[in-house]
């Protein structure tokens, strides 16, 4: 995966790859999941 912030945008850019659907879902969860720990924001 590549995580990255936009240069258009006041965003991050994620982008996935993985040889399945579930695998991309699995990858997306888990950066996520970290992204809103470390800002303070998660479960």
């Amino acid at each position: 995966f590549n995580l990255r912030t936009s240069n258009t945008e006041p965003l991050l850019r994620l982008n996935v790859e993985a040889r399945t659907a579930d695998d991309v879902e699995k990858i997306v969860r888990r950066v996520a999941d970290q992204i809103a720990v470390t800002s303070g924001a998660g479960p």
